[in-house]
């Protein structure tokens, strides 16, 4: 009996370890298994940089760097070639062809905001990318970096020019007669300006530079490209050695003219002539400044239309003349009306009843005369009052100033009269005008502030500034 149970037990075991045993996979196939294949690298074209280019001789497109031969696997294309380009805190993308050629103009383009348009050497970083397809994807590719050395096309404009002929002298290497120009390079300002006076009549003359000088070469004379004395109120100019004759130019003036204003753009080479009733300054000696014209403050008409604007301190007598010297005068009578701050009481000058300093304004078209007793200060979130209040500036005699000694911030700041809007000046610290711009004030420091708005030394109103 307990051998028949023993035994049967023993069966129950081994059943049931005949049950664990069994293999419920063995109708499912086994997994697949391939050899592995090899990495494949693309290839990639390897870029470098040109020969200097001068932008002046170059055509629609120009190549800035080489892209070398490589072989690709079958259905793989390299495209989008581009170029990011960088100069004196500039940088540009413009896109490029496989042959490494980019469009002259965007070259042009980004060496002027560089740069400027100067025609000298410059130097260009680049790093050229592209794209590798297959398959409708695409991979980036980084090709390597290059340098352009290029020279943007721009005309040959010199730093001086000078009105030679009639009004002056026929000798290339006159200089009496100088155009006005800004303070600014010839390639960011390329307009220079002279107002001449004229008598009835033919006058003839022609425009030089400092090469002409330096060579003391007539052919080097610049004169209208229309022909000698066909040239209208504006065309082209040209030197004479590239024209069939002299190219002079004639005015004729028949009672309809007292002085000529002409304008030349050297980046375009071309001149507008002017006929004009008024000069562009009078002056203002006086009592103030010891009755010495040559040394008087000028009045200002921008416009060219007897509206003169300037400023000076007036202590009493004084009057206006055209020119610096006596030859020619605005008196009291001159003027049909006048503030009452105005009064005559010494032959044809005029005199203030309150010392101070003024702006002015003379009319002589209109024959008016008015003045504003102003002092200035400094306003701007660049000083402590920010747009809300001035920071007060002294009158200082000795250099026909106004100063200021004060903490400002790397900001913008104007100048103000009377702590109002009325009268302003901003813009460039050498140029400053009525109304004009924002002045920039790139480090926070104390700093000596004098404001020039006495045309004196200068024929123009400016500040500086010196850190302390």
């Amino acid at each position: 009996m307990k051998k028949y149970l023993l035994y049967s037990l023993l069966g129950v075991a081994a059943l049931s370890a005949t049950s664990c045993n069994e293999d419920f996979n063995e109708d499912v196939a086994a997994p697949q298994q391939w050899e592995q294949e090899e990495a494949i690298t693309l290839p990639k074209p390897t870029v470098g940089s040109v020969s200097a280019i001068d932008l002046a001789s170059a055509s629609e497109f120009v190549k800035v760097f080489t892209v070398s031969e490589v072989s690709i696997p079958e259905g793989t294309t390299i495209t989008n070639y581009r170029i990011q380009m960088s100069a004196n805190n500039q940088t540009a993308e413009v896109k490029a062809d496989d042959n490494g050629s980019i469009a002259t103009a965007d070259l042009q383009t980004f060496i002027e905001n560089a740069y400027g348009k100067r025609p000298v050497e410059r130097e260009v970083a680049g790093t050229v990318y592209a794209n590798l397809m297959k398959d409708g994807q695409a991979s980036f590719l980084n090709l390597g970096e290059i340098t352009i050395l290029a020279t943007p096309a721009a005309p040959q404009i010199s730093k001086n020019y000078y009105l030679i002929g009639a009004p002056s002298a026929w000798d290339p290497t006159c200089i009496t007669m100088p155009f006005n120009h800004s303070d600014k390079d010839v390639y960011e300002d390329p307009i220079f300006t002279i107002v001449f006076p004229i008598a009835d009549g033919e006058t003839w003359f022609a425009v030089t530079d400092d090469i002409t000088v330096e060579k003391n070469d007539l052919s080097q004379v610049f004169g209208c490209a229309e022909g000698n004395g066909n040239n209208g109120e504006e065309g082209n100019i040209k030197r004479r050695a590239d024209l069939p004759d002299d190219g002079s130019f004639k005015v004729v003036v028949e009672g309809d003219a007292k002085f000529i204003k002409m304008t030349l753009n050297m980046m375009e080479y071309t001149y507008k002539i002017e006929k004009l009733n008024f000069a562009e300054f009078i002056y203002v000696p006086g009592n103030h400044q010891g009755w010495a014209p040559d040394k008087a403050p000028a009045l200002q008409s921008p416009a060219f239309d007897g509206v003169y604007v300037g400023y000076t301190y007036l202590n009493g007598n004084f009057k206006f003349t055209k020119e610096r010297n006596w030859n020619a005068e605005y008196n009291f009578n001159d003027f049909a009306t006048k503030d009452a701050i105005f009064f005559n009481n010494d032959g044809s000058n005029i005199n203030i009843s309150e010392e101070g300093f003024y702006q002015i304004k003379a009319d002589v078209a209109s024959s008016n005369l008015s003045a504003v007793k102003t002092t200035w200060g400094i306003i701007g979130p660049a000083q402590a009052g920010g747009w809300d209040a001035d920071t007060d500036m002294t009158w200082n005699a000795a250099d026909e100033s106004w100063t200021a000694t004060v903490e400002l911030a790397a900001d913008e700041f104007k100048f103000r009269a009377n702590d109002g809007w009325t009268i302003n000046v901003g813009g460039s610290f050498d140029n400053l005008t009525q109304d004009g711009g924002n002045i920039k004030v790139t480090e926070a420091g104390t700093y000596e502030v004098k404001l020039f708005l006495t045309r004196s030394a200068s024929n123009k109103m400016y500040c500086t500034l010196t850190k302390k």
